[in-house]
């Protein structure tokens, strides 16, 4: 990992352990979220390794993930994912803000981060009843349906990200949500 000048590298806590990330992988990440949530507990609120491939129970497990990591690895070994900060909900329109981004490890060990590019003012994140969403414009950026074994992506004006997967379409081989530890539970 090559730290950026001037800035501090923050090797973060964690409370399990990913069957996704490495690592090196999981600080490159967390050192890409807003400060305030680099020094805090990550744990894994859902994984489909562990929990099974259920929406139903990705989306229970979410209630209390704000901020959240949903981290993807496809078919091909492509490992992506987006950084949230409120919550995944049902909701009949876009929400969350300009702190949402999509990432991705193309060569594996070094993060691509795509940020919000101020053109448009709405369209971070999406979820109902046929998947997740988020960004748009005239495509979305990332698309998990909702039975969590398959996806798209493909470049969005929200994040200007490039395709994440390799292919427009991609099965998802494994699937994790990471969020703060909440210190009031145990």
């Amino acid at each position: 990992m090559t730290p950026v000048k001037g800035k501090r590298t923050v090797i973060p806590t964690v409370t399990d352990h990913s069957n996704i990330l490495t690592m090196q992988q999981f600080t490159e990440l967390v050192n890409s979220v807003p400060e305030l949530y680099q020094m805090l507990e990550w744990r894994l609120a859902y994984s489909n390794i562990v929990h099974g491939t259920s929406y139903s129970n990705l989306l229970r497990k979410a209630e209390k993930a704000e901020p959240f990591l949903l981290v993807i690895q496809d078919d091909s070994k492509f490992v992506f994912g987006v950084y949230g900060n409120q919550k995944l909900k049902y909701s009949n329109d876009y929400y969350g803000n300009g702190e949402t981004f999509l990432w991705s490890f193309r060569d594996l060990e070094e993060i691509s981060v795509f940020n919000w590019t101020s053109k448009n003012n709405k369209l971070f994140m999406f979820t109902d009843e046929q998947g997740l969403t988020f960004g748009s414009s005239p495509n979305y950026g990332l698309w998990v349906s909702n039975e969590l074994t398959y996806g798209r992506s493909f470049p969005c004006e929200t994040f200007n990200n490039p395709r994440l997967s390799d292919k427009p379409d991609f099965n998802i081989q494994r699937i994790e949500l990471w969020t703060i530890k909440d210190p009031t539970l145990n």
